[in-house]
Protein backbone atom coordinates (compact mmCIF):
# COMPACT_ATOMS: atom_id res chain seq x y z
CA UNK A 1 0.00 0.00 0.00
CA UNK A 2 2.66 2.57 1.20
CA UNK A 3 4.66 2.13 -2.06
CA UNK A 4 1.88 2.83 -4.54
CA UNK A 5 2.19 6.34 -2.37
CA UNK A 6 3.47 9.05 -5.11
CA UNK A 7 5.40 10.98 -2.33
CA UNK A 8 8.45 12.73 -3.39
CA UNK A 9 11.01 14.50 -1.47
CA UNK A 10 11.40 18.29 -2.68
CA UNK A 11 15.05 18.47 -1.86
CA UNK A 12 15.45 15.42 -4.16
CA UNK A 13 12.84 16.32 -7.10
CA UNK A 14 14.62 20.21 -7.22
CA UNK A 15 18.34 19.69 -6.33
CA UNK A 16 18.74 15.93 -6.99
CA UNK A 17 20.18 15.29 -3.99
CA UNK A 18 19.11 12.71 -1.06
CA UNK A 19 17.96 14.14 2.30
CA UNK A 20 18.38 12.30 5.13
CA UNK A 21 14.68 10.95 5.67
CA UNK A 22 14.96 10.46 1.84
CA UNK A 23 13.69 6.74 1.83
CA UNK A 24 11.92 6.72 4.36
CA UNK A 25 8.37 5.96 3.47
CA UNK A 26 9.78 2.90 1.25
CA UNK A 27 12.09 1.72 4.67
CA UNK A 28 9.24 1.91 6.35
CA UNK A 29 7.10 -0.20 3.88
CA UNK A 30 9.66 -2.44 3.54
CA UNK A 31 9.71 -3.05 7.85
CA UNK A 32 6.40 -3.63 7.19
CA UNK A 33 6.63 -6.61 4.69
CA UNK A 34 9.79 -7.97 7.49
CA UNK A 35 12.05 -6.96 4.69
CA UNK A 36 14.98 -5.07 7.18
CA UNK A 37 17.70 -5.27 4.62
CA UNK A 38 15.48 -3.68 1.73
CA UNK A 39 15.05 -0.99 4.60
CA UNK A 40 18.14 -0.19 5.37
CA UNK A 41 18.96 -0.03 1.22
CA UNK A 42 16.36 2.95 1.55
CA UNK A 43 17.79 4.45 4.57
CA UNK A 44 19.67 2.76 6.58
CA UNK A 45 19.95 6.04 9.89
CA UNK A 46 15.84 6.05 9.52
CA UNK A 47 16.13 2.56 10.47
CA UNK A 48 18.74 2.04 12.85
CA UNK A 49 17.06 5.40 14.60
CA UNK A 50 13.95 3.71 14.93
CA UNK A 51 14.35 1.41 18.18
CA UNK A 52 15.87 4.64 19.89
CA UNK A 53 12.75 6.79 18.95
CA UNK A 54 10.65 3.93 19.88
CA UNK A 55 12.40 3.63 23.31
CA UNK A 56 12.12 7.49 24.05
CA UNK A 57 8.22 7.20 23.23
CA UNK A 58 7.62 4.34 25.51
CA UNK A 59 9.67 6.11 28.44
CA UNK A 60 7.69 9.28 27.80
CA UNK A 61 4.09 7.09 27.62
CA UNK A 62 5.40 5.13 31.02
CA UNK A 63 7.17 8.19 33.09
CA UNK A 64 5.26 11.15 31.13
CA UNK A 65 9.03 12.37 31.08
CA UNK A 66 12.18 11.95 28.76
CA UNK A 67 15.47 11.14 30.80
CA UNK A 68 17.37 13.67 31.15
CA UNK A 69 20.17 12.84 28.25
CA UNK A 70 17.54 12.69 25.73
CA UNK A 71 16.64 16.22 26.31
CA UNK A 72 20.08 17.90 27.13
CA UNK A 73 21.52 20.09 24.57
CA UNK A 74 24.08 17.70 24.02
CA UNK A 75 21.55 14.91 22.48
CA UNK A 76 20.28 17.53 20.37
CA UNK A 77 23.37 18.39 18.98
CA UNK A 78 24.05 14.64 18.52
CA UNK A 79 21.11 14.01 16.13
CA UNK A 80 22.17 17.30 14.38
CA UNK A 81 25.14 16.24 12.96
CA UNK A 82 24.79 12.87 12.93
CA UNK A 83 21.79 14.01 10.05
CA UNK A 84 24.29 16.70 8.38
CA UNK A 85 26.76 13.96 8.12
CA UNK A 86 24.71 11.23 6.95
CA UNK A 87 23.10 13.26 4.11
CA UNK A 88 26.53 14.68 3.17
CA UNK A 89 28.04 11.32 3.09
CA UNK A 90 25.37 9.64 1.29
CA UNK A 91 25.43 12.31 -1.70
CA UNK A 92 29.19 12.20 -2.28
CA UNK A 93 29.42 10.23 -5.61
CA UNK A 94 32.00 7.25 -4.24
CA UNK A 95 31.31 4.00 -5.08
CA UNK A 96 31.97 3.27 -1.17
CA UNK A 97 29.28 5.52 0.24
CA UNK A 98 26.87 4.45 -3.10
CA UNK A 99 25.04 1.80 -0.55
CA UNK A 100 23.92 5.00 1.63
CA UNK A 101 21.80 6.08 -0.84
CA UNK A 102 18.74 6.37 -1.62
CA UNK A 103 17.43 3.45 -3.77
CA UNK A 104 14.55 5.18 -5.72
CA UNK A 105 15.37 8.41 -6.83
CA UNK A 106 13.02 11.23 -5.29
CA UNK A 107 9.98 8.66 -3.74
Amino acid sequence: MLEALPIVCPLQATTGLDCPLCGATRATAALLRGDVVAALDHNALYVAALPVVGVLVLLWLVRRRLPDWARSGVATWSVIVVAAVFTVARNIPIEALAVLGSTSGGQ
